[in-house]
């Protein structure tokens, strides 16, 4: 009990993701925690610890070394520009943690290389972002974007990725759930950015994303009116995306925003039937 959404209480260790800055030109250290003590039902320290990873084909496992109750890995030098995804698996015995959960459909990650920032928002203050309804019966709650603290209901975060605040649908609360509503369209929408000197621009944010298969629910990101992602949309309907942290998300808009004043715009559309939670941290740079 008490330890961090993720982390096993009978095999615990924990890992500080990577931020900041991330050099194309020397080795990257990668480290996890065995944490000892945190809980009466822990087995001991791991066996092993293996950090899987990828940069977009399948993900290579390497081992890392214990030092103490500190296990360490260098991944190669990766090229400027790779976007890198990973996760830990600790084992003893037959005992197995995982992290982050449900890895590896959620997984860490960072960018490698040098990137400037054009424009950022943290959610601290309001910067001009606009809401609204598309398709719906006007009702109270149909347009359920806000912004505010997290409460942590309906599959949402309990804490912000930063500060206090974020956007997102249906932050609980006075009679709501946590969860967007059915049989609507609704969109968050960001003030003019400037990318007229930009080149090979990346949108960069922390997503904490709740939605059923494409097939049914739909979230979109948009650049003036482009999207540049969505959820996946399977025949079987049964890939529902659930983030269980804040996870970092890289996307090439170089095509959308070079040169140009943009905007973004996060979208979710429902059917009638299921629903889950949406929320977002969007920081722009240009790479």
């Amino acid at each position: 009990r008490g330890l961090a959404p993720g982390v096993s209480s009978r095999l615990p260790i924990q890992h500080d993701e990577i931020t900041g800055f991330v050099s194309s030109d020397a080795p990257i250290v990668m480290h996890a925690t065995a944490l000892k003590g945190e809980s009466a039902c822990a087995v001991g320290d791991p066996d092993t610890v293996h950090i899987l990873w990828s940069t977009g084909g399948d993900f290579q496992k390497q081992a890392l070394s214990p030092t103490g109750t500190d296990y360490s890995a260098a991944l190669p030098a990766l090229p400027a520009g790779s976007l890198v995804r990973y996760y830990f698996v600790a084992r003893k015995a037959d005992v197995e943690t995982i992290i982050p959960r449900a890895a590896p459909e959620n997984t860490f990650g960072f960018y490698v290389g040098a990137t400037a920032s054009v424009w950022s928002d943290d959610f601290e203050e309001d910067l001009g972002w606009t809401h609204g309804l598309d398709i719906g019966e006007g009702n109270e709650g149909e347009d359920d974007w806000e912004l505010g603290s997290p409460r942590g209901v309906g599959g949402d975060p309990a804490d912000a990725y930063s500060g206090s605040r974020v956007w997102g649908n249906d932050l609980g609360g006075d009679g709501y759930n946590g969860q967007y509503q059915s049989g609507i369209q609704n969109f968050l929408e960001s003030p003019a950015i400037n990318c007229s000197d930009c080149v090979g621009t990346r949108l960069q944010y922390r997503r904490w994303l709740h939605v059923e298969d494409g097939r049914y629910d739909q979230a979109r990101v948009l650049v003036n009116g482009s999207v540049v992602w969505e959820n996946p949309n399977t025949n079987e309907g049964d890939s529902h995306k659930r983030d269980f942290h804040w996870s970092f998300e890289d996307l090439d808009i170089s095509s959308v925003a070079d040169g140009r004043e943009i905007v973004i715009r996060y979208e979710l559309q429902s059917d009638a039937g299921v629903t889950m939670g949406l929320f977002s941290y969007p920081i722009l740079m240009a790479a």
